[in-house]
């Protein structure tokens, strides 16, 4: 897919046509590489046709997710509506005013993966048990994180910094 869209082949034709054999992969074969590929080409579809992100359309992506957790079929809604929740929750929200200072962003990427592995090898690779266990205690070790190590690092950048020295 790179070399095509580096010699301008990748059309938008092309990668809905690969979004929907993707998807029937999905419902034919259960092949998890045609999960993670629509995924993908779904959020490439949205970019590329220039879908409008709206808030009343990703409250309603959160029904057939939920339906197909219960009833089965969730890949084929994840990689249809979860794309576009996706992209609705990254892209189409306004930020949100914090009166916390706290950037818990370095600690969740630092403690997500020991967390969710630990989780998988003890408790074996359920993604919702893994989601509901991890989340918790990587927001919790994060926020230890930015207390004890993080913001009082911070503290200390002026103090090594090559200006400071000249003056």
């Amino acid at each position: 897919m790179l070399a095509l869209g580096l010699v301008r082949l990748l059309t938008k034709e092309i990668v809905a046509t690969l979004l929907a054999a993707s998807l029937a992969a999905i419902v034919l074969v259960g092949s998890e590489f045609a999960e993670l590929l629509a995924c993908f080409l779904a959020g490439a579809v949205l970019s590329l046709w220039h879908v409008p992100l709206r808030g009343w359309a990703a409250a309603a992506c959160v029904v057939p997710l939920a339906a197909t957790l219960a009833l089965g079929g969730f890949p084929f809604a994840c990689a249809t509506a979860g794309a576009y929740l996706v992209l609705y929750l990254g892209l189409g929200m306004r930020p949100v005013r914090r009166e916390s200072r706290a950037d818990l962003s370095y600690g969740v990427y630092v403690w997500a993966y020991p967390v969710q592995q630990t989780v998988t090898m003890t408790l074996g690779p359920s993604w919702w048990v893994n989601v509901a266990l991890s989340a918790p205690v990587v927001l919790g070790l994060a926020w230890l994180s930015w207390h004890l190590v993080e913001e009082p690092a911070l503290t200390l950048k002026d103090a090594f910094s090559p200006r400071r020295r000249l003056a």
